[in-house]
C-alpha cells in the first residue's frame, strides 16, 4: 500500500536495535524525519542559541556520520542528493556552528491521515509559507504557484505578508513580481473560462453584459497594508455598528493608496483611524493648517 501512515515511536530512534548497525539510505532518510522538530523550538551550541522551526533539525555532518556509522563524505553526498532538484526533499543552511536541515513537505510525513487530504494539504502549504525565507528562490516560486492553486484568500494574504518581511531585498522583489505574474495569469485563465461559459449559457448580448456587470473581482489586500492591522480596523468598524462591506474596504484602501502617493504611511493612517474611532482614514493636518 502506498497511502496512509504507520505510526513511528520517536523513542525507537534511541534504541540499540535502531542504532546497533550501519544505516541504510532509507533508514537514514526516516531518521532525518524523526529527528526533525515537531514544534518550533531552539537548542544551544557553544553558548549560542539556535532557533529551530517545525520540520527542521540541527545536526552537523560529523554528528550524522557518527550516528549512521558512515563516513563524513558519504553523509555529505547523501544530503546533497536529497537537496538536489531531482529529489527536493531537504534544504541545508550551513554556518560556523552547525548545519540546519529543513525537511520539505514535512507535514506530508507528520500530518493527519485525512480521507481527502484537504486538511493535510493546507497544513503542509501553511508550513511552506512560514518557511519561505529559508528555502531557495526556485522553491519559493513554486510555493506561490501552489498558494494560488489552493484559491484561498487568507493564504494569499499570508504569503504576501511573509514575502514583505523578507530580509533579502532581491529575493523579495523577485517573489513580488512572481505574485503579480501569477495573478495576471490566474485572471486571464478565469476570464477565458468565463467567456467559454458565457458562450454556452447565454445566447444574447444583453444577458452577457448583465453577467459581466455583476461579476466581482477577488479582494486582495495590498502588500503595503498589514493584514492584522486591517483586521483590527474592520473590528473597530463593527464596534461602531458600521461593519465594512467589500466595496467599503476597497474605497478606504483606495484612499490609503492616494494618501500614500502623497507621502503618508497608510499603516499610520489606519492606526489613527482605529484610535480615533473613525470610519475611514483622513489626511493628517499640517502644522499651521
Amino acid at each position: 500500500m502506498s497511502q496512509g501512515y504507520t505510526k513511528f515511536w520517536r523513542k525507537l530512534q534511541d534504541s540499540s536495535l535502531w542504532l546497533s548497525e550501519k544505516f541504510t539510505r532509507g533508514q537514514a532518510w526516516i531518521d532525518l524525519i524523526g529527528l526533525a522538530n515537531y514544534t518550533d523550538g531552539f537548542f544551544r551550541i557553544r553558548g549560542n542559541k539556535v532557533k529551530v522551526k517545525r520540520g527542521q533539525l540541527g545536526y552537523s555532518e560529523v554528528s550524522l556520520a557518527d550516528r549512521w556509522r558512515w563516513s563524513r563524505g558519504k553523509v555529505r553526498r547523501f544530503l546533497v542528493e536529497l537537496e538536489s532538484k531531482k529529489e527536493e526533499k531537504i534544504v541545508q543552511q550551513k554556518n560556523n556552528l552547525t548545519t540546519l536541515i529543513t525537511i520539505l513537505n514535512y507535514d506530508k510525513y507528520q500530518g493527519n491521515d485525512t480521507p481527502d487530504g484537504t486538511a493535510e494539504n493546507k497544513t503542509r502549504l501553511i508550513n511552506k509559507i512560514n518557511t519561505i525565507e529559508d528555502v531557495p528562490l526556485d522553491i519559493a516560486e513554486k510555493v506561490i504557484i501552489e498558494v494560488f492553486r489552493e484559491n484561498d484568500l487568507k493564504m494569499v494574504q499570508q504569503t504576501i505578508q511573509q514575502i514583505s518581511l523578507l530580509s533579502d531585498l532581491n529575493k523579495r522583489e523577485i517573489l513580488i513580481n512572481k505574485i503579480k505574474t501569477v495573478q495576471q495569469t490566474v485572471q486571464q485563465v478565469r476570464q477565458q473560462v468565463e467567456q467559454q461559459t458565457d458562450s454556452r449559457q447565454y445566447t444574447n448580448k444583453k444577458d452577457k453584459n448583465k453577467k459581466e456587470k455583476n461579476k466581482k473581482e477577488p479582494f486582495i489586500l495590498p502588500d503595503w497594508m498589514d493584514a492584522e492591522l486591517w483586521d483590527d480596523f474592520k473590528e473597530s468598524r463593527k464596534k461602531l455598528r458600521k461593519p465594512m462591506t467589500e466595496r467599503a474596504e476597497k474605497l478606504v484602501l483606495q484612499k490609503c493608496a492616494f494618501l500614500k502617493e502623497k507621502g503618508h504611511n497608510p499603516k499610520h493612517l489606519v492606526m489613527t483611524a482605529i484610535e480615533s474611532g473613525w470610519q475611514t482614514v483622513y489626511e493628517p493636518k499640517t502644522k499651521g493648517g
